[in-house]
């Protein structure tokens, strides 16, 4: 779904040509928010695999992961998308992809992360109930 909307904001932005910033500050700030979600991805992948549980939102999750970046944010994976998302517009100026990102944020809020979050709250109970009052959504 990400991928699809690079895609879309980079023909809007062939359509519509708009940019936000000049200057070839973009392309270094743009590299250092795709390398950090890039590493982040990496670090929330390695801790889920260590832990014996599917990365997969969509696959039934075998452990309740609270360390590693997770001790930080309950959705690292979801945050280093958004990293990612928000390197390449910054990079290619582009604030297409910046109103998509905002709209990719706001449907994983309402509906993937809010249905991950029951989903938890019913499997793993007041140890969930816990981690959630202890580490923030996002940052």
């Amino acid at each position: 779904m990400a991928l699809a909307g690079i895609v879309l904001a980079t023909l809007l932005d062939r359509a519509w040509p708009a940019h936000m910033v000049t200057g070839a500050w973009r392309y270094p700030v743009g590299a250092v928010l795709v390398l950090g979600g890039w590493a982040l991805s990496v670090a929330a992948k390695r801790r889920f695999h260590q832990a014996g549980t599917p990365v997969r939102g969509s696959l039934p999750t075998t452990a309740l992961v609270t360390d590693g970046v997770y001790a930080h944010t309950r959705n690292p994976l979801y945050l280093a998308l958004l990293l990612i998302m928000t390197g390449v517009a910054v990079g290619w100026n582009n604030p297409w992809l910046v109103g998509v990102t905002g709209a990719f944020w706001l449907y994983l809020q309402v509906r993937v992360v809010a249905d991950e979050e029951r989903r938890m709250a019913a499997q793993f109970g007041a140890d969930y109930a816990a981690y959630r009052a202890r580490t923030r959504r996002w940052l």
